[in-house]
C-alpha cells in the first residue's frame, strides 16, 4: 500500500487504541529474532512512553533541549522512516534542537520474516548493492550513523553507492580500520571518522555532545581490520578521552556491538565495554535487536528492537548539560499521532514520497 495513503488511514486510529494496543503486545526486551544467538544478561523493563509524557511532563516546551531521536537494526522497513521525519519536524517546532542518529544495520533487508518464513523479492527494498537507505536517509535528515556488521562486511559496495549520492550525514567508527598502503609500508586509519561532536544553545545554555561508533567483531570486510576484544575497550577509552579533550559535556556511543552472550564472553558486548569505560554517558545499541532503555542499576543502554518496532528519544537539559530522559515510542504509537503523519505533517509527507520512489527503483532492473 502506498504510505501516503496509509497514513491517512492510520489517523483515523484512536490514539487511546493505539496505546492499549501496545501495551496488550509482547513487550519483553529479551525476545529472540532469527539469526541472533544467546542472550543472557537480564533486560530491566523498558521505558515505553507516548506523547502525552511531553505534554505533561514538559508543557509540550523543549526549550533549551536537545532532543536525539535514535533507531538501529532497521534492515529495510523503510516505511517508518516518513514519521521519524515528521518527529524530527514535530519536536522541533516544540522548541528543541533535534538530532537523529542511527546505530548500524541499514543498509540490509532481513531476508526472512520473524516467522522464519523467506520474504519474496517485491518485499525486499534496500540491499548493499543497491545502496538505497541512503536516499531514505538523506531524506529524513540524519546526523550521524555508526556501521553495523551488514554495512561492514561491504562496506565497498557502500563506498561505491556513496560516491554517486553523497550521505549528508557523518558516519562513525572507531575501531573499523582501512589497510593502507604506502612507501612500502601497510598501516591502518579508520575507514570513515573516528568521532565528531554537535555544539547547541549559547552561554550557559551551551552544551556539546560528542559520538563515537564501535561494530562488532562481525563487521570485517574485505581489506579493513576491526579492533576487537582488548582492544576494542582501549579504542573506545581512547575516544572518550579524544571527546572530552575537545570540550564535549556528554560523550555517546553509537555501538553496534548487542547483548549476545558469545559477544560478552569475548568482552564485546556493549554492556562489557560500558564496564570498562564507565565514564561514557550513554550507549546507543544495535546488532541484538534487544529492546531496552537505561535503568537504575544497570548500564545506560538503549536499544529499539528491530525493523522500527520503536524510537528512541533522549533527551537532554542543555543548561545542566546531562541526559534527563531517555524512553522509547513503540511503532503502533508513533504511527498513529497524527501530528507526525505524512498527512499532516510535510516533512513526513516528503519522505514518504522518497521512500515510495525508493520502492519503485529497487524493483527495477538496474536497482536489484
Amino acid at each position: 500500500m502506498n504510505i501516503l495513503k496509509k497514513a491517512a488511514t492510520k489517523t483515523l486510529l484512536s490514539f487511546t487504541l493505539a496505546t492499549t494496543l501496545f501495551f496488550t503486545s509482547n513487550i519483553s526486551g529479551s525476545i529472540a529474532h532469527a539469526g541472533v544467538g544467546e542472550i543472557t544478561y537480564v533486560i530491566p523493563e523498558p521505558n515505553f512512553q507516548d506523547f502525552s509524557h511531553i505534554e505533561k511532563d514538559y508543557n509540550n516546551d523543549l526549550s533549551d533541549k536537545t532532543v536525539i531521536l535514535t533507531t538501529n537494526d532497521v534492515h529495510g522497513a523503510i516505511d517508518g522512516y516518513p514519521y521519524l521525519a515528521g518527529m524530527k519536524k514535530y519536536f522541533g517546532e516544540l522548541g528543541a534542537d533535534v538530532l537523529v542518529v542511527d546505530s548500524g544495520d541499514f543498509s540490509q533487508t532481513k531476508p526472512e520474516n520473524e516467522d522464519g518464513t523467506k520474504k519474496s523479492p517485491d518485499e525486499i527494498f534496500v540491499t548493499p548493492s543497491n545502496g538505497l537507505a541512503i536516499d531514505c536517509m538523506n531524506s529524513v535528515g540524519y546526523d550521524i550513523v555508526a556501521l553495523g556488521n551488514h554495512e561492514g562486511t561491504s562496506i565497498k559496495k557502500l563506498e561505491s553507492k556513496l560516491e554517486k549520492t553523497p550521505k549528508k550525514f557523518d558516519i562513525v567508527d572507531a575501531n573499523v580500520l582501512k589497510k593502507i598502503k604506502k612507501d612500502n609500508q601497510t598501516y591502518y586509519e579508520p575507514y570513515f571518522l573516528e568521532n565528531t561532536s554537535r555544539t547547541f544553545g549559547e552561554g550557559e545554555s551551551q552544551v556539546t555532545i560528542g559520538f563515537f561508533g564501535l561494530d562488532t567483531s562481525e563487521a570485517k570486510g574485505s581489506g579493513t581490520k576491526v579492533l576487537t576484544g582488548e582492544d576494542m575497550a582501549t579504542c573506545a577509552q581512547e575516544q572518550y578521552d579524544k571527546l572530552k579533550g575537545k570540550g564535549a559535556d556528554i560523550v555517546i556511543c553509537l555501538s553496534h556491538l548487542g547483548l549476545e552472550k558469545a559477544l560478552a564472553d569475548k568482552g564485546e558486548a556493549s554492556f562489557s565495554i560500558y564496564e570498562k569505560v564507565n565514564q561514557i554517558d550513554l550507549m546507543i545499541d544495535g546488532h541484538s535487536h534487544s529492546i531496552i532503555t537505561p535503568s537504575e542499576g544497570k548500564e545506560p543502554i538503549l536499544s529499539t528492537g528491530t525493523e522500527f518496532q520503536n524510537i528512541g528519544v533522549v533527551i537532554i537539559d542543555n543548561k545542566e548539560k546531562k541526559i534527563t530522559d531517555t524512553f522509547l515510542i513503540p511503532n503502533n504509537v508513533f504511527t498513529s499521532f497524527a501530528p507526525i503523519s505524512p498527512a499532516n505533517n510535510d516533512a513526513a509527507a516528503a519522505t514518504a514520497k522518497d521512500v515510495e520512489r525508493v520502492k519503485k527503483e529497487s524493483q527495477s532492473g538496474s536497482k536489484k
